[in-house]
């Protein structure tokens, strides 16, 4: 049993049980409100006009009898009016228009700029890998030849004549 299936009992008695409404009687699965039981909407001028008024019940108005005019984008079709997306003769053919293909070919340039900058990039960053490795290793190279110097130095200073010299050591054993 979920935590809307229950009927809502209020926590302070029955005495408020008769006069509130039930709060979850509008509420599905979980809790999502069911549509509205109104179907107007604010009737609101367009933006910059000098009758601009704020919403209330006195501009209301039934849901699609608002007149948006020519507007862009409010479902008048002046994309396919002006044959942008695809027309349709007066026999009722329909036919392709001019902006899938313009739309295509600006895609495909936008595909070729951004590929060119990502390949910019990668050739940036293999330059910089390449940079760090060598510093990496020159640090590398000079610890552990530093380390063989040492060595050599102490073996020499225990017994010079058991052991070669630290420049011959060296040259034979350098990291280059």
């Amino acid at each position: 049993m979920g935590l809307f299936d229950q009927a809502y009992k209020p926590a302070f008695g029955s005495q408020f049980s008769a006069s509130m409404p039930d709060p979850f009687a509008s509420m599905t699965g979980w809790g999502a409100p069911s549509a509205p039981s109104s179907s107007l909407v604010p009737q609101i001028a367009p933006f910059g006009s000098a009758t601009q008024v704020a919403p209330s019940a006195a501009n209301l108005v039934p849901a699609g009898t608002i007149d948006l005019g020519n507007l862009p984008g409010t479902g008048n079709n002046w994309l396919k009016d002006i044959g942008f997306l695809s027309s349709k003769s007066k026999d009722g053919i329909e036919t392709q228009g001019w902006g899938g293909p313009a739309l295509g070919v600006l895609g495909a340039g936008l595909n070729a700029f951004m590929g060119m900058k990502q390949y910019s990039l990668a050739k940036d960053t293999l330059e910089e890998n390449k940079r760090q490795y060598a510093q990496n290793y020159d640090a590398q190279r000079q610890t552990t030849n530093s380390a063989l110097e040492d060595r050599q130095r102490a073996r020499v200073a225990s017994n010079s004549g058991a052991y070669q010299s630290v420049g011959d050591y060296m040259d034979k054993n350098r990291i280059r």
